[in-house]
């Protein structure tokens, strides 16, 4: 069953967007069903699926 789109929980939150967080790379893998990004966590960056 699909759910309406913003329905789907997502780590993406308006409270992450406005604050120090930093999306960068973002990216479908190569399977097409998940996104990738490098997320800027204080002087290191993280890879986030």
């Amino acid at each position: 069953m699909m759910k309406p789109p913003g329905i789907s929980p997502s780590p993406l939150t308006p409270q992450n967007l406005a604050g120090a967080l930093r999306l960068r790379d973002v990216q479908w893998d190569s399977d097409g069903n998940t996104l990738v990004w490098l997320e800027g966590r204080s002087d290191q960056g993280a890879l986030v699926a």
